[in-house]
């Protein structure tokens, strides 16, 4: 039991330092149940190497214990080699200061 989930990004800066992405599964309490941390394709495509316009994707399963996913939401953002959340702009060009978004699971 589980869920698959495909990540599709893409750079619309010129550059950008080294970054990697977060994807938290989390019940409806907010608990993460489970997540996945890394850098784009696995560490094969790092995104400082990107050019501007680049896209990637990034496809994962996050395993659970079947269950009642009602209420469940997937948080996904970036963070810096620091580990500090980076922006996310929403598909509107608005920018989301959280640093993550927050997709509630259908």
């Amino acid at each position: 039991d589980g869920i698959s989930v495909e990540l599709n990004w893409q750079l619309i800066g010129d550059s950008t330092p080294p970054a990697s992405w977060f994807a938290h599964l989390l019940d409806s309490s907010g608990v993460i149940i489970a997540q996945q941390d890394r850098q784009p394709s696995g560490g094969y495509a790092p995104v400082e190497t990107w050019s501007r316009g680049q896209q990637g994707t990034d496809r994962l399963f996050l395993p659970v214990n079947g269950g009642d996913y009602a209420g469940w939401s997937l948080r996904i953002g970036w963070v810096d080699s620091q580990g500090e959340r980076l922006p996310v702009i929403a598909p509107d060009n608005t920018t989301i200061t959280d640093g993550f978004i927050l997709l509630p699971l259908p």
